[in-house]
């Protein structure tokens, strides 16, 4: 970047930080500090009543505070199908869903010798990135093919076998049997939430007003009135030095300036 580009961005910035500097001083107000609060009590009735409201930073201390720890489940969904994987390469392997008919199926297949049974499970885990609303969640959809019988992994030529037999399964079990398609592709999705992110930085933003403003609303008006009272008993608003019948423009003890009205 050259010379005058970097002077550009340089008086930019600080021009940006003087406008955000002046915001700031404006907003050192009460008014600022009730609407605030009234803000983020309605932000937390708003995630109380929301699917999921725990799993966001502010639900979780809250409930915590309430109701003790929360225990999380990750796990959303999970689909399972069985695949009976044939003796000779000629035959076609069958599928079977979990019900109490295929359970008792599988039960006598796995005790007939030479039968094996592929178990296909795929499990979707959601996470996500909370700071007080969801911004961004990430899905992973992972599957497992295993045997049945004997709880051991499968060699990868039977493992392909299962998920394609799966994958034929899926394409005529709505129709034929009225069951949902099991999803055996692993993936990972990353979805992004605009309204979160926005809920967010408002968030941040009043936060950052509201904490402005604290000390010019309750330590500004300790000093306010302090002030007044020193100017009532004739001392200095600063340091408090007693002026007595002096009449002298400036403070011989801190050098501020001697208001009006002081010592009259």
């Amino acid at each position: 970047m050259s010379t005058g580009g970097s002077n550009f961005v340089a008086r930019w910035v600080a021009r940006l930080a003087l406008r955000i500097g002046r915001g700031l001083r404006a907003a050192r107000r009460p008014w600022v500090v009730v609407v605030g609060l009234v803000y983020f009590a309605g932000d937390l009735a708003c995630i109380a009543g929301r699917e999921g409201w725990r799993s966001s930073v502010t639900g979780s201390l809250v409930h915590t505070m309430l109701f003790g720890p929360i225990a999380r489940t990750v796990l959303v969904r999970h689909d399972q199908a069985f695949v009976i994987l044939p003796i000779t390469p000629d035959e076609e392997p069958r599928v079977l869903v979990p019900s109490e008919q295929s359970w008792d199926e599988l039960s006598r297949l796995v005790e007939q010798p030479g039968t094996r049974v592929a178990s296909v499970f795929a499990a979707y885990a959601s996470t996500s990135d909370h700071f007080h609303a969801r911004a961004i969640s990430t899905s992973d959809w992972r599957v497992s093919v295993r045997d049945f019988g004997r709880n051991a992994e499968l060699s990868p030529f039977d493992t392909n076998r299962a998920l394609e037999s799966v994958r034929e399964w899926n394409m005529t079990c709505e129709a034929r049997l009225g069951l949902r398609p099991i999803d055996v592709d692993p993936k990972r999705v990353t979805t992004v939430h605009p309204l979160g992110i926005l809920h967010n930085a408002l968030s941040l933003a009043v936060l950052v007003l509201v904490v402005n403003a604290v000390p010019s609303v309750t330590i500004g008006a300790w000093r306010r009135r302090r002030a007044a009272r020193r100017m009532a008993r004739g001392q200095c608003a600063a340091c408090g030095y007693e002026f007595g019948a002096a009449a002298i423009e400036r403070c011989p003890e801190c050098g501020a300036a001697r208001a009006r009205g002081e010592g009259e």
